[in-house]
């Protein structure tokens, strides 16, 4: 059943159905929904969250029995009245754990907490049959996994990379498909012109299909990839757009978008670096030649190809931006071991893919908090621009494209929120940075 509420003093059509295999039903009011976090993450391709419900007297149990097999089910919908309905959110998940939070005093205050996991993940939670084999690129054998789950109708053939490892994979002992999969997103690797690149597993909204794409590829594309623009809120009596550091006017701001009134940003520093950002030394055993192999990935010679794929592909309104990848003497001395039972060129391309990937997700860091929308999902870029002449240091870093991690949509009462956490790989042209440090 369908509702209409106020939220963030605007008028929402929600719907909060809750079903189970028995065809019993309990649909839940607004107010009965104390809380919902869902969060959207780019290392997850089903989305989860937690929702509280008000449960005086246990009411929820009433007539409904909550089975507990996975076949409980709860339905979310929830879009402003003003937009179409191809912009509103639904999801269906099943309940994966159930929590009673009984009050001290009274029974009428109960709250029930329900935690949520996509309706799509539960057949990746069933056991893979031990010995299975697949033979075939990574890539295609995570597509025939997905398809013999979901159905080919929920695979993006189109936008599903296959990859470049060649694989004999059986499924070991005990193994549930969802370490099945996680397992070969590990092993997938692709050529892109002169390096590797790791893929992302992630489901499109608006084909209702998962995709799974080179990381390097929606950076190529960041530029048809940004979602909206946030304008920090620093004091000024007139816009202007000129800060160097700004990045071009690709993003556009919306009716849901507010003053951006809080940002976090944090640096890699010492910890991260001294740990990702290091060389690799991989081994390998060739049988034909009985000799252990050993081959050096330097992350100092592999930077300026990250730097191509991952960097290069931005600007800003004063120029190119400049990789925020800052090393010392050490970084290219120090290794991270890799020995995996392929052959010496499977896992020194495996090598390279990862600490691409590192060097993209381990690099500057954003979070902050906006007015609710539900069109928001991980995967996307975001522009932070400053409508002011001052030019600040700490411009460098806050201002150009951010890439979307994760995005939690936060319900609490009448209100909602969007926490939007972000990676950013450069900082501004103005930046004196240098290989070995700042001037």
């Amino acid at each position: 059943m369908k509702i209409d509420t106020k939220i963030n003093e605007i008028e929402y059509e929600c719907e909060f159905l809750l079903k189970n295999a028995d065809n019993q039903e309990v649909s839940f009011t607004k107010s009965a929904v104390r809380e919902i976090i869902i969060i959207d993450n780019i290392f997850q391709p089903f989305q989860i969250g937690t929702v509280g419900i008000a449960n005086p007297f246990d009411f929820i149990e009433t007539d409904y029995l909550l089975r507990g097999d996975g076949r409980d089910t709860l339905k979310v919908m929830f879009k402003a009245k003003s937009k179409p309905d191809s912009e509103k959110y639904e999801h269906e998940f099943f309940i994966a754990e159930d929590r009673n939070s009984g009050s001290q005093e009274t029974r009428g205050q109960n709250v029930k907490t329900y935690s949520l996991l996509s309706v799509d993940a539960l057949p990746f939670t069933e056991d893979a049959p031990f010995g299975k084999s697949y033979n075939g690129l990574v890539g295609d054998i995570l597509k025939e996994i997905f398809i013999d789950l979901l159905g080919e109708e929920r695979v993006d053939e189109e936008n599903w990379e296959a990859g470049d490892f060649d694989l004999e994979y059986t499924v070991p002992l005990g193994w549930r498909y969802r370490d099945v999969m996680n397992d070969l997103i590990h092993l997938f690797y692709a050529k892109d012109g002169d390096t590797f690149s790791k893929a992302l597993l992630q489901k499109d909204k608006k084909t209702n299909k998962y995709t799974f794409k080179l990381l390097s590829s929606i950076f190529e594309k960041n530029k048809d990839l940004v979602s909206e623009a946030f304008a920090l809120a620093d004091l000024t009596d007139k816009a202007n757009m000129s800060n160097p550091n700004n990045p071009p006017p690709d993003g556009s701001t919306g009716e849901f978008i507010g003053t951006m009134r809080n940002l976090g940003c944090s640096t890699p520093a010492h910890d991260l670096t001294n740990t990702f950002f290091v060389s690799r030394l991989v081994h390998s055993y060739d049988p034909i030649l009985g000799e252990t192999q050993i081959r050096k990935i330097s992350i100092k010679d592999l930077r300026e190809k990250w730097k191509a794929k991952y960097v290069d592909v931005f600007s800003s309104i004063g120029g190119k931006p400049k990789p925020f990848i800052v090393l010392n003497d050490s970084n290219d001395k120090k290794f991270t071991q890799i020995k995996l039972p392929y052959t010496i060129n499977q896992n020194a391309a495996l090598a390279e893919a990862e600490l691409n990937m590192a060097m993209v997700f381990y690099n500057l860091q954003a979070s902050f908090v906006n007015i609710g929308d539900s069109q928001r999902e991980s995967g996307s870029f975001v522009d932070i621009y400053k409508p002011k002449e001052q030019v600040l240091k700490s411009d460098e870093k806050l201002l150009g494209r951010w890439l979307v991690t994760e995005i939690r949509h936060a319900f609490v009462v009448d209100t909602y929120k969007n926490i939007i956490i972000c990676t950013k790989t450069y900082v501004g042209p103005t930046s004196n940075i240098k290989e070995e440090g700042v001037e």
